[in-house]
């Protein structure tokens, strides 16, 4: 999935996408971010996206977080994993009925 940015005067447009036509966030030429959320505060714009690709984190689905003072040119952070969607629990004993499941935590 690809992220862009466009602009226009009104919610009903005409819109103009920013950005040279290029996704926010590409890995060889591809937009390689997907469910993103952003917000913005007094520091700037901030994004959290899934990286689909594990380019920017090094996990597959691994979440990223990303700064933008103008929401156009972004910055990924030095250390970029926000969230983890596997985590090792440990050993379980032998016999142990519990769900073995990878619950999704934040770093």
């Amino acid at each position: 999935m690809s992220l862009g940015i466009a602009y226009a005067p009104a919610i009903e447009g005409p819109y103009h996408v920013l950005n040279n036509n290029q996704p926010i966030f590409e890995v060889d030429g591809q937009g390689e971010a997907e469910d993103p959320f952003l917000w913005k505060d007094t520091e700037g714009y901030h994004i959290l996206f899934k990286d689909h690709v594990a380019k920017f984190t090094g996990e597959r689905g691994g979440g990223v977080m990303a700064h933008s003072e103008n929401g156009i040119q972004w910055t990924v952070d030095k250390a970029p994993k926000a969230y983890s969607l596997y985590h090792r629990m440990g050993r379980r004993k032998s016999g142990d009925a519990r769900a073995t499941g990878t619950p999704l935590y934040f770093l």
